[in-house]
C-alpha cells in the first residue's frame, strides 16, 4: 500500500505533486525495556508525580530480591537434607539385605555339610555349593546392581542425577 492511499484513507487532503512527495516516508519508533526495575525514564516520571516513589520501588525490588535468594537456598538445603536420608535409607536398606543373604548362604553351607557328614555326599555338596555361590553371588551383585537414589526437585525422578558434596545447587538440564 503506497503512502498516498494511506493519507487518503486517514482523512488527509489529497496532496499536490510536489517534488518532495516522493521522499516522504512513515517512521515508526520501537522501544523495550526489561528488567526487575522501571526504566530510568519511567523511575523518574513516578518520583516527579510522587517523591520518595524511586527509593520505594528499589528497596521493594531488593527485599523481594532477597526474598527470593533465601527462598532458593531454603530449596537447595531441603533437597540436600532429603538426599542425604535417601543415602541413609538405602545404605541401611542395602546391609539389611547383604546380612539376610549371609545368612542363608552360611545355613545352606552348613545344611550341605550335615547333608554330606549323614550319608549324602552329592545332595550335601549342592547345598554346600550353592551356600558358597550365593555369598559370591551377592557381594559381586550387590556392588554393581544399583545405584544410590537421589532426590530431585520433583520429590522422586526417574532420571537420578549425582549426589555432589560441593555447595552448588544440581539443577536439572
Amino acid at each position: 500500500m503506497s503512502i498516498k492511499k494511506i493519507k487518503q484513507k486517514a482523512g488527509f487532503p489529497p496532496a499536490k505533486n510536489h517534488p518532495s512527495e516522493a521522499t516522504q516516508g512513515l517512521s515508526i519508533r520501537s522501544e523495550s525495556f526489561q528488567g526487575p526495575l522501571p526504566h530510568p525514564r519511567t523511575l523518574a516520571e513516578y518520583e516527579q508525580v510522587y517523591p520518595g516513589a524511586a527509593a520505594r520501588i528499589l528497596s521493594l525490588t531488593e527485599s523481594e530480591a532477597e526474598h527470593r535468594r533465601s527462598l532458593e537456598r531454603d530449596s537447595f538445603q531441603a533437597e540436600a537434607n532429603a538426599n542425604k536420608e535417601a543415602l541413609h535409607l538405602y545404605f541401611a536398606d542395602s546391609k539389611r539385605g547383604q546380612l539376610c543373604a549371609v545368612a542363608i548362604s552360611v545355613s545352606l553351607a552348613l545344611i550341605g555339610a550335615y547333608v554330606s557328614l549323614h550319608g549324602a555326599p552329592w545332595p550335601g555338596g549342592l547345598l554346600g555349593t550353592a551356600g558358597v555361590g550365593g555369598v559370591v553371588t551377592t557381594l559381586i551383585r550387590g556392588r554393581w546392581a544399583t545405584s544410590p537414589p537421589t532426590v530431585t526437585d520433583n520429590a522422586r525422578s526417574a532420571e537420578p542425577r549425582p549426589v555432589t558434596d560441593d555447595r552448588t545447587p544440581n539443577l536439572p538440564g
